[in-house]
């Protein structure tokens, strides 16, 4: 019971430090709340159910952690397998491979470098190009990651603004 209230005051702590980080570029409103509850309410999943059965229900198209366009995605983001996915529900083909490391936005820089340092400066926003699920163009996304304590390994969500 210590350990579990331990992880919550680690997770209070980094909930407060990336509260504002990178908040200027985040349009305001429900969509961003959602999205910070989202991901938070996914680290809370693996503590209480464990990796396994998190990342499985993580991966399934039809469950609470894929609704549409916004669903959670897992990567490691440190150690020898930096780039690995974990849990990916729209690209399955992405488990436990490190095909997303070459993915590159419109102006040409490689998009998990940028989330890498995000992560290990205790996540927050971001936006980037990212094709949308429901249409597959090609849009901007905002993405909101957070490291899970005591892990090598991040959850992202995100949502497109219109």
């Amino acid at each position: 019971m210590k350990t579990f209230r331990n992880v919550w005051i680690a997770f209070a702590a980094i909930a407060l430090l990336v509260g504002s980080a990178y908040a200027d570029t985040v349009p305001n409103g429900p969509q961003k709340a959602k999205t910070e509850k989202f991901v938070k309410n996914a680290i809370c999943y693996i503590f209480k159910h464990g990796e396994q059965k998190a990342f499985k229900k993580f991966n399934q198209r039809s469950s609470r952690f894929s609704q549409g366009d916004q669903y959670l995605y897992v990567f490691v983001y440190k150690g020898p397998h930096k780039g690995e996915a974990l849990a990916h529900p729209h690209n399955p083909e992405y488990i436990g491979s490190k095909k997303v490391e070459q993915y590159k936005d419109l102006s040409n820089q490689r998009v998990m470098n940028k989330i890498y340092t995000l992560v290990q400066n205790n996540g927050g926003w971001m936006k980037i190009d990212y094709q949308r699920p429901s249409t597959k163009k090609v849009e901007d996304k905002y993405i909101y990651v957070l490291p899970v304590p005591g892990t090598d390994y991040f959850i992202g969500s995100g949502f497109h603004p219109n």
